[in-house]
């Protein structure tokens, strides 16, 4: 589609990988005249957007399959703008960058710093490196480590793979959590095959409402181009999962941390990192950092910040900073926040009853649409029907 000043089409986007992500930035892109090309498991409901071209994977987003798709279409599309939408996107991008940039323009600008926080474990070394909190790691590459671990951890812990996405493939969790020697025990031995390792971490007690990010997209000066807080009220299963309600809210000790973060580890692009208050002693602690737009994308858009956008300029070399003010609304998923609510200690359904006045936004819905709507429900209602004939 022709832009509005000329005759000349947009750069094309190629969007890899993601979920609730993929959606809202399709639609946020396909809305400014773009042609948006979504590469993702056939299932994902970003390729039902309206206005997009899709072009599924035969399986699932992977490094090795997106370096078949690009051997096998590339041609196709150079010049075309390369947003990651996942960590198995990120690890493509920064393994090929070289050869992605000298064909494409990849949303990124240092893959050095991409690739130290796709683990977890140096993110974390980073930040305390720089003088920035984070919980405490324990160390582990062999067996013979936990012997020493043993005698140094406070329970409980986390124990956490270095590549989050790792686990979740094989379990649909982001981490382990031990309470005692032989939990932890138990839990190393189940993590130590997975490929990019795992790491023994302190928990921070407290309700997940004491989690919130900092979240920006900086130019390859430094300078920020825009920058903006949220929060989270409740994850499900609670203190691990994704968020089922989050709020977009100001939060200046957020941006302050935050802002030393990025500056210390140089970032560029667009990221966010995340914090959860550790009320033992009054102080933000890094939980870990994403060099991607994440799940709250369709929150981020509605509270007018249309990041997908600024994402893409970027990568074209337009870096103006931008000044926005952010509406505060809410992003709901209803009915994971009903389990939230209902496994939370003295559950009261009037938590979860009072977020419908608050004009929250949900995941994929829009009456104009629909074609996300339906491909995420008959994904739900496939799992549920796969995991009943399982047992």
């Amino acid at each position: 589609m022709a832009s509005a000043e000329n005759d000349t089409p947009a750069t094309p986007a190629l969007l890899l990988g993601g979920a609730d992500n993929l959606v809202a930035a399709a639609r946020c892109l396909v809305a400014d005249g773009i042609e948006v090309v979504t590469i993702a498991e056939p299932s994902a409901p970003g390729h039902r957007v309206r206005g997009v071209t899709a072009r599924p994977l035969p399986g699932e987003v992977t490094e090795v399959a997106l370096v078949e798709w690009f051997e096998a279409n590339g041609a196709e599309w150079e010049g075309a703008v390369l947003i990651a939408l996942s960590d198995p996107a990120m690890h493509f991008v920064v393994h090929h960058h070289d050869a992605l940039r000298a064909r494409f323009a990849p949303a990124t600008l240092d893959p050095d710093v991409m690739d130290a926080v796709l683990d977890k474990q140096r993110t974390v070394e980073l930040a305390e490196q720089h003088g920035i909190a984070a919980p405490r790691l324990w160390q582990v590459d062999d067996r013979a480590d936990i012997d020493l671990v043993l005698d140094e951890v406070v329970y409980p812990v986390i124990v956490k793979p270095r590549h989050t996405y790792e686990l979740v493939r094989r379990r649909g969790r982001k981490y382990l959590s031990a309470s005692n020697a032989t939990q932890l025990r138990a839990q190393a031995d189940e993590l130590f095959d997975l490929p990019g390792g795992f790491m023994v971490s302190e928990f921070i007690p407290g309700p997940d409402s004491l989690l919130s990010s900092y979240n920006a997209v900086v130019a390859d000066d430094g300078t920020t181009i825009v920058e903006f807080t949220k929060r989270v009220e409740r994850r499900f299963p609670v203190n691990e999962g994704p968020g089922t309600l989050h709020q977009m809210v100001h939060l200046p000790a957020t941006v302050e941390v935050g802002r030393r973060f990025f500056e210390a580890l140089e970032v560029r692009g667009v990221a966010n990192v995340e914090f959860k208050l550790d009320t033992r002693d009054g102080q933000l602690k890094v939980i870990e950092c994403n060099h991607r737009m994440t799940a709250a994308l369709p929150l981020i858009h509605a509270a007018g910040i249309p990041l997908a956008s600024i994402v893409y300029r970027q990568a074209l070399g337009d870096v103006e900073p931008i000044e926005v003010t952010p509406d505060e609304r809410w992003y709901w998923y209803p009915w994971g926040d009903l389990k939230a609510v209902r496994s939370t200690a003295g559950f009261n359904p009037l938590d979860w009853v009072k977020v419908l006045p608050r004009r929250a936004v949900k995941p994929y819905w829009s009456m104009s649409d629909l074609g996300p709507t339906i491909a995420n429900s008959r994904n739900k209602i496939g799992g549920m029907v796969a995991r009943k004939i399982g047992r």
